[in-house]
Formats: structure tokens, sequence, C-alpha cells
């Protein structure tokens, strides 16, 4: 898990946890199917379609107790920076205007406590995000999410 949290370089895991770098790499190649079964087994895994996220939510609602109730949904994108490509074309389709850089971006969803409920299909910076979510999510009127405060910025207006 700590290199999906920290995201180090391998190197400086092995130094960490007194490995080299290639025990790190097959470490890794054996323990991330562990993690992502444990993930599922458990409903901890964001979802990736509406019909999942429908699902996850029932399952985290069932589960829950009276003092962790989500009573709000936040949607926003976040954009991280990538190199810039050497095609022309490719760099005006990565290219942020809001973040004046090369980025690609996610949709997510998350509610009060931070806990990350949704996590879209990876995009490319030039695409406005109301675009991503009508892509992503068909509708937000299924009774599941009848009772939930939905925020969002402005980017979703349309």
């Amino acid at each position: 898990m700590y290199l999906y949290k920290i995201n180090p370089l391998q190197e400086v895991a092995g130094a960490t946890f007194d490995m080299n770098q290639g025990q790190v790499s097959r470490w890794k190649k054996v323990l991330t199917p562990v993690l992502l079964e444990a993930l599922k087994d458990l409903d901890l895994h964001a979802a990736r379609n509406t019909e999942e996220l429908i699902r996850l939510f029932r399952s985290r609602q069932r589960k829950s107790t009276i003092d962790e109730n989500i009573d709000s949904m936040h949607l926003d994108v976040t954009e991280r920076p990538i190199e810039r490509n050497t095609d022309r074309e490719a760099q005006q389709n990565d290219y942020s205007k809001k973040q004046a850089d090369h980025t690609i971006k996610n949709t997510i969803i998350c509610d009060e406590y931070q806990f990350i409920h949704f996590v879209g299909f990876t995009w490319r910076g030039a695409i406005h995000d109301k675009a991503m979510i009508d892509e992503e999510i068909t509708s937000f009127d299924h009774p599941v999410f009848t009772d939930l405060w939905l925020s969002k910025d402005a980017g979703y207006q349309g």
C-alpha cells in the first residue's frame, strides 16, 4: 500500500524497507492483486461506472453506523500535469486552459468524510468537466441518491 499511497520511486521504497529495487518490483507484482482483491471484498474500491456506484453505495450505507451516515456527495475533477507531447495536435488535446498546463484529469465523487466513491475515466486536459460527467454518470436520479446533497463547481453547469 505504501507504493500506491506515497508513490515513491522503487529505489526509495527499497531503502525504506531494506530491499533492492528488484525485490520491491517483485513484491509489488505479488501483492498488488492481493490488495485489489481485499479492497473489492471490503467494498472499499472506487466505482468506475454508474451501476457499480449504485451497488457500492447501497452496500456501504447498509454497513455504516448512525454516526457515519452520508449526507452529501461532492463532485469534482482532479487534474495532474503530464509531460508535454512532441506532436502539436496532441499538445492541443492535452492543454488545460484552466490549469495553463498539459494535463490529464479524472472525475472524482467523494463524501463529506473524503471517502472516494467514484473515479472516472482518464481524460485529456482539453475536455470540459461537464462533457466528462455526462459520459461517465448516466444519472443521479436513482433513489439511492435522493436524500443526498450533491455539491459541484461551476464547471458542471454546462
